[in-house]
């Protein structure tokens, strides 16, 4: 499972606000089976994206959302 590289997070869990923040958050590379979601905290699904074959994955990530990936590889905040 990947973790974020803001604060090396432990892997499915990236709580925001509080650990790495809110913000874009990018993996790039060969990227295959790459999961990733975006959930409120009660658990409902925002969004997420299963990428069987990927370059590059780029989700935005607000304030009070739960980010997890798993298979990505380490996510970079970009903006």
């Amino acid at each position: 499972m990947a973790e974020i590289s803001v604060k090396a997070l432990p892997p499915w869990d990236f709580r925001c606000p509080g650990a790495a923040g809110p913000g874009t958050y990018q993996v790039s590379g060969k990227l295959e089976d790459c999961c990733w979601e975006r959930t409120r905290q009660d658990g409902t699904i925002i969004d997420n994206q299963f990428a069987s074959q990927a370059r590059k994955i780029t989700v935005t990530v607000r304030a009070g959302e739960l980010f997890k990936s798993d298979g990505c590889g380490t996510w970079s905040l970009v903006k």
